[in-house]
C-alpha cells in the first residue's frame, strides 16, 4: 500500500511539473510531508532535485529519512550534498549512519574521502567497513588504487579480499600478477594457495591452477606442472588437458598423449581433435614406412656352421 501511494505522489507531483506547475507540485507535497506523509518528503526531495536544488533536495530526504523513509534516504541526502560542495556535512550525516552500524554508509564516506584527495582516510574508512564485515570493501578500496595507478597497493588489497571471501576480487589479482610481473616464486606462491581456496569460484581455480602449471612448466618442473593440469583436467578443462597432451607427447610417451588429445576432443575441444587427427596420421604412416623397409629388405642368409661342399 506505502509503495503504491509513493507512486501516486510521484505521478501527481510528475504532472504538475509536466503542466509548468512546479510551485503548486512543491507547494502541494509540502503541506502533505509537513503533515509527516514519509512518502510526500520523498517526493519533495525528488521533485527539488529535478529542479536542481540539490541542497533543498537533500534536506528534504534527511527529513524523510527522520519520518521512517530508511537510511536510502540519507545516502541519497549526503550524495546530493557532496555534489552541490558541502562534502563535510555530508560526512557527518554518514559518518552518523556509520556509527549506527550502516556499512554501506562508511564505504559511501571512504569514497567521499577519496574524491576529497584525502586517501589516507579513505583507506582507512575502507578498512574499517571491511573488519564490520562488508563483503567488498576491500575490493573497492584496491578498485581506487588501480584506477590511480598504485598497482602494487592494489593487488595487495585484491589478495586480501579474495582471501576474506570476495571471489570477485581474483580476477584483478590475476590481470595484476600478469600485468607486474611479480617474482617467479611469489607469483605461484598465490596462484598455488588461490587454486585451494576455499572459497574460489570453480572457475577463478581453474585459472589458478593453469597459471600455476604454466610457471612450474617454464621453470622446468614438469611433474609438478603435469600434477596441476591433471588437477584441472579432473574438472573437465580441455585445456588442460591438451597440455598434459604436449608434456607426455615431449617425453616420447605416443600413447598416453593420444589418449588425451582423445578425451579433450571428446568434450568438443576442436583443437585437440586436430592434434589427435595428426598424431594418428602420423603413427599410420610411420607404421607403413617400417613396413615398406621390412618388405624391401633381402632374405636373410641362413647361419650354419656346415661348411659349403664344392659343386
Amino acid at each position: 500500500m506505502g509503495v503504491q501511494r509513493g507512486h501516486s505522489l510521484q505521478f501527481a507531483a510528475d504532472l504538475l511539473r509536466s503542466a509548468n506547475m512546479p510551485e503548486e507540485a512543491a507547494t502541494w507535497l509540502r503541506e502533505k510531508a509537513d503533515s509527516g506523509d514519509t512518502g510526500a518528503a520523498m517526493q519533495m526531495a525528488r521533485h527539488l532535485r529535478l529542479v536542481g536544488d540539490s541542497t533543498a533536495a537533500a534536506r528534504w530526504y534527511r527529513r524523510a529519512a527522520e519520518l521512517g523513509a530508511g537510511t536510502d534516504a540519507m545516502h541519497h541526502a549526503a550524495k546530493l550534498l557532496h555534489r552541490s560542495g558541502h562534502t563535510s556535512e555530508a560526512l557527518e550525516w554518514l559518518a552518523h549512519l556509520a556509527d549506527g552500524g550502516d556499512l554501506e554508509a562508511r564505504c559511501a564516506a571512504a569514497d567521499l574521502y577519496w574524491k576529497a584527495g584525502r586517501t589516507g582516510k579513505a583507506l582507512e574508512t575502507y578498512r574499517r567497513a571491511a573488519a564490520g564485515g562488508h563483503s567488498t570493501a576491500l575490493r573497492m578500496a584496491a578498485d581506487h588504487l588501480r584506477c590511480s595507478h598504485r598497482l602494487d597497493e592494489a593487488l595487495t588489497l585484491y589478495q586480501e579480499a579474495a582471501r576474506s571471501g570476495d571471489a570477485a576480487a581474483l580476477p584483478y589479482v590475476v590481470e595484476l600478477l600478469d600485468l607486474r610481473l611479480w617474482p617467479h616464486d611469489a607469483t605461484l606462491a598465490w596462484y598455488l594457495e588461490a587454486a585451494e581456496l576455499a572459497r574460489s569460484t570453480e572457475a577463478m581455480r581453474l585459472v589458478a591452477m593453469r597459471k600455476a602449471a604454466e610457471l612450474l612448466a617454464t621453470a622446468g618442473d614438469l611433474d609438478n606442472a603435469l600434477h596441476w593440469r591433471e588437477q584441472a583436467a579432473a574438472r573437465s578443462d580441455t585445456r588442460s588437458m591438451r597440455a598434459i597432451a604436449a608434456i607426455h607427447r615431449h617425453r616420447g610417451d605416443v600413447d598416453t598423449a593420444l589418449n588425451w588429445y582423445k578425451n579433450a576432443a571428446d568434450r568438443g575441444d576442436p583443437q585437440a581433435a586436430e592434434e589427435a587427427k595428426w598424431m594418428l596420421k602420423e603413427l599410420a604412416a610411420q607404421t607403413k614406412r617400417s613396413t615398406d623397409r621390412a618388405v624391401a629388405l633381402p632374405p636373410s642368409v641362413p647361419d650354419t656352421d656346415e661348411p659349403t661342399l664344392p659343386a
